[in-house]
């Protein structure tokens, strides 16, 4: 059992393999999104925000309905999801682990297709995108340990 374990924010990811429990994880693949750490007036003038016409009277004014910085975290997340789907799609792995930050977090979530959704066996929304992979590991395969524990105990097994 191939399980992967995508561990990011708006701006980066990377994606592990791990095969059971306790084994090493292997880095699949590193991204980076360096559009989502730029300022919203640099981003502004790249025309990439999304706007909206006001309905106000008189002249019509252009509004921005989402932040360009916004519309790049958007954009990081479906570009991971298009890339989880396939890599799905084609067997690279048979669970997924989600780690990032709350928003980000909710924004990958709306990015995944329905057969993948199944296949997320755990999230946690925390910023981990930093650590080193000798300081995640553990986290993970802890906070992991203590959810099976809790969903044992929930459950009467």
């Amino acid at each position: 059992m191939n399980t992967w374990i995508l561990v990011g924010d708006a701006s980066r990811a990377r994606l592990f393999s791990a095969n059971g429990a306790k084994g090493p994880w292997t880095l699949v693949r590193s991204l980076e999104h360096p559009e989502s750490r730029m300022n919203d007036a640099d981003l502004a003038g790249r025309q990439r925000g999304r706007q909206q016409q006001s309905g106000g009277v008189g002249r019509p004014a252009m509004e921005p309905v989402t932040m360009p910085k916004e519309v790049e975290r958007e954009a990081f997340a479906a570009e991971l999801g298009h890339l989880l789907d396939h890599e799905f799609d084609v067997n690279s792995y048979s669970d997924l682990v989600l780690i990032a930050p709350p928003h980000f977090l909710g924004l990958l979530r709306k990015t995944l297709g329905g057969k993948l959704r199944k296949h997320v066996i755990a999230e946690l929304d925390k910023d981990y995108s930093q650590l080193p992979l000798h300081d995640l590991q553990p986290r993970v395969e802890q906070w992991l340990k203590d959810q099976n524990q809790a969903s044992a105990a929930h459950t009467g097994k």
